[in-house]
């Protein structure tokens, strides 16, 4: 109920309520209230540690419901393929490759040392990992594919997903949102038939190109009922959503560290305040008690010079003393401060 009236999921709620010590309801606590039957309500601890309270924002119920990928893919795909200036089709022979694919050709043919019989190009080309038999196959689907990014204004790129490693990743890159891409060819897991006490398999190529995205394979197309030239528009449709989805969602995450800033700064702030309300607080109790300090140094120094007098016994040594315990008082004085040859560089706060 909570979570529909606030802006926050159920999960982050009971999140919040576990670092701050409040209990929640066990598993199966709602089947007991549904039935009747009597429950022990724990009780607060009282430590709520440094989590003493938590702000939670009012959904707006005028908020569009969340656009989904698989809602936007029908019309992306349609526009695609209605777009004259994108060529979708795949042609039998390659025709003027684009420069990467000139790359990844050379690197591809000159590759020796085939793994499970599937050879790769090298870092910092595209990524394309095929049998020798279907690199004729590979470089047009990618060649199309390519061409077909770039007209459409997005861009190719290869570059190191972590600064400090040296592998190089194939990207693309639609409103500055990288989605990384590779080519590979399905194998398929076939057990060794020996004689040992463990199972041991090879991986035999398949001859099924796959198309995949994403850092953990997040979206795949592979050969099926459409064989993978036909399915470039769909491709295109699905990376152009991926990437308005990841924008949102780096917007959404700008916007949230700038709350976070704002509200730090805020308590930042506050702090300041809060120390210099202590601070001009403190002051005034320390003044309050130098001014009834220095009343009762005043006090005191009368009565000496009263006590001297009615002994007759003001002699030089005794003005000298209350000429110089008058200049202390003053200099004690918070009214008055005046200046010390000896106590200038004394706070007399700090006395």
């Amino acid at each position: 109920s909570l979570s529909k009236k606030y802006s926050i999921s159920d999960v982050g709620l009971r999140k919040a309520c576990l670092r701050m010590n409040i209990p929640v309801p066990v598993s199966g606590h709602w089947q007991q209230v549904k039935f009747g039957k009597k429950f022990k309500k724990p009780s607060l601890t009282g430590d709520e540690k440094e989590h003493k309270e938590i702000t939670l924002a009012l959904r707006d119920p005028n908020a569009q419901k969340k656009i989904t990928i698989q809602s936007v893919l029908p019309k992306l795909k349609n526009d695609i393929e209605q777009n004259d200036k994108l060529n979708l089709i795949v042609p039998e022979k390659l025709s003027k490759p684009d420069q990467l694919i000139i790359v990844a050709r050379q690197s591809l043919k000159n590759h020796r040392y085939p793994n499970n019989g599937l050879v790769n190009t090298q870092t910092g080309e595209l990524d394309i990992k095929v049998t020798k038999a279907n690199i004729p196959r590979a470089l047009r689907f990618m060649d199309t594919l390519i061409k077909a990014i770039r007209t459409a204004g997005y861009k190719i790129s290869i570059e190191k997903q972590f600064t400090s490693s040296p592998d190089q990743f194939t990207y693309v890159i639609i409103h500055n949102e990288k989605i990384k891409l590779g080519l590979r060819e399905k194998t398929k897991r076939v057990l060794r038939v020996e004689e040992k006490s463990w199972n041991s398999y090879d991986y035999i190529p398949t001859g099924i190109l796959c198309l995949k995205t994403g850092n953990y394979n997040e979206k795949e197309w592979l050969d099926g009922k459409k064989v993978l030239e036909e399915q470039i528009s769909s491709i295109l449709a699905w990376l152009e959503a991926k990437s308005n989805e990841m924008h949102e969602h780096t917007i959404y995450w700008k916007n949230q560290r700038e709350i976070q800033r704002l509200e730090e700064e805020k308590k930042l702030a506050y702090q300041e305040l809060r120390e210099k309300e202590l601070k001009n607080f403190n002051d005034m109790l320390h003044n309050a008690s130098r001014w009834q300090q220095t009343n009762n140094l005043r006090n005191y120094i009368d009565a000496m010079e009263a006590n001297a007098k009615e002994r007759g016994d003001i002699t030089e040594e005794i003005l000298n003393w209350l000429a110089w315990a008058r200049n202390k008082a003053d200099w004690y004085d918070p009214f008055i401060g005046s200046t010390d040859e000896f106590l200038n560089d004394v706070n007399p706060n700090q006395i």
